[in-house]
């Protein structure tokens, strides 16, 4: 496998679809909807939090299982497919790549374009953890253990992060002038 390429990536107002309803769907979808994402969610069944959120028309809901043809046909962005169907998954899969779109698949790596790292946000600040797929279980504990020793930080005001970036610039510069 080749090195990966790390990216914050903007998706506000762009097509986004969760094939699957469950769990892990529910933690893509928070994430997708918290950036602006237009939200596509094709499962049968949701979660609690989903079904709640889904009423309210934050994101359109497909009530049926994943059917072949249907990436083809809104041609997203993003794909994660998240079913408990492997099946299903590498169907989806295929069919968002012929659709040009990148792909997530939660139970098999090898088949995924990207990875969804840990994250931690205070504010505009986005702190990002990832093991291009082999641990996940690794990057959210090394997650938890940094919200911890980060939570006094300032990280999140950006009255204080904006204006020292800008002082650390001066600085650098400065130095490179006297040099």
């Amino acid at each position: 496998m080749s090195v990966q390429y790390p990216i914050h990536m903007e998706i506000a107002g762009r097509v986004c679809v969760v094939i699957g309803g469950g769990r892990v769907a529910e933690r893509k979808a928070h994430v997708l909807l918290q950036a602006g994402a237009h939200l596509i969610v094709i499962a049968p069944m949701l979660t609690n939090l989903l079904y709640q959120e889904a009423s309210t028309g934050c994101f359109f809901w497909l009530a049926q299982p994943y059917e072949a043809g249907f990436l083809q046909r809104v041609r997203p962005f993003l794909v994660f497919c998240t079913a408990d169907n492997r099946e299903v998954n590498r169907m989806a899969a295929e069919e968002a790549r012929a659709a040009h779109a990148l792909v997530n698949v939660a139970d098999e790596p090898g088949l995924s374009d990207f990875f969804v790292p840990a994250s931690i946000r205070r504010g505009r600040f986005l702190l990002t953890i990832g093991t291009g797929g082999l641990s996940p279980a690794f990057s959210r504990s090394l997650r938890e253990q940094l919200e911890q020793d980060t939570a006094e930080l300032a990280l999140g005001r950006d009255d204080v992060v904006g204006p020292l970036d800008a002082r650390i610039l001066d600085a650098q510069l400065a130095q490179t002038v006297e040099q």
